[in-house]
């Protein structure tokens, strides 16, 4: 729960304060936005800003949201689904942090989320995660660590960013990761980035067309002599 505390600082979901040089947020602050041929901005915000992307990301969460789950205990298929997937945080219910995590890994190419533990009564000496509290990719960057005593990379930890500036990192036992598609291990690619140039003209279109309009380019009258 100390972890807890700190990462809500004072703002619950507050992680959109100062980034580390990797976040795709800082890049695409420093640039205004990864600007395409077109010379529009590409950021999350300005591509959910056009219509066919908006369409797509909503009923791509929308859809899996939407999804029933369950966990059958394998030798009598009785319904043995935890709370956890049922009720993941005290503010969601599962469709909306479905729906959430959905949005995080399409658009940014990563959903993470902080482990709530609690420890379990009785004779089992373990702890269960009981909620998920979702992070800002932006304020989080995975890294692979070599153990103690390992040649090979065998953790992922994360560097996360606090809204006071501090910087704290956690293991894979306390964030849950879900990447997207990627090519190194580590993270996934951001939608918005990879599709700079045909989200860019679509931008830059709708852009044209509304000063076209807007200004009162086509007449709505004609001079005959």
């Amino acid at each position: 729960m100390p972890v807890l505390r700190r990462l809500l600082g004072e703002r619950r979901a507050g992680l959109e304060g100062p980034q580390p040089l990797t976040s795709s947020a800082l890049v695409s602050w420093l640039t205004a936005g990864l600007k395409g041929g077109a010379g529009v901005p590409v950021t999350p915000q300005t591509a959910l800003g056009q219509a066919a992307f908006w369409r797509a990301i909503n009923v791509l969460a929308g859809t899996i949201s939407s999804l029933e789950i369950h966990a059958l205990r394998e030798k009598d298929n009785q319904d043995v689904t935890p709370k956890l997937l049922r009720e993941p945080h005290p503010l969601y219910t599962w469709e909306e942090w479905i729906s959430l995590a959905m949005v995080h890994r399409v658009i940014h190419g990563d959903s993470f989320a902080l482990k709530v533990e609690q420890p379990l009564t009785g004779d089992e000496a373990s702890n269960r995660v009981t909620r998920l509290f979702p992070l800002h990719p932006g304020a989080v960057t995975p890294e692979l660590a070599v153990e103690k005593g390992k040649r090979f990379p065998s953790l992922k930890l994360f560097k996360i960013r606090l809204v006071s500036g501090e910087e704290i990192t956690l293991t894979d036992g306390e964030v849950l990761h879900v990447p997207g598609l990627g090519y190194d291990g580590v993270r996934g690619l951001p939608v918005n980035q990879l599709l700079k140039e045909p989200l860019g003209t679509a931008l830059a279109t709708d852009k044209y067309a509304g000063k076209f309009w807007g200004a009162g380019t086509l007449s709505s009258w004609f001079l005959k002599t």
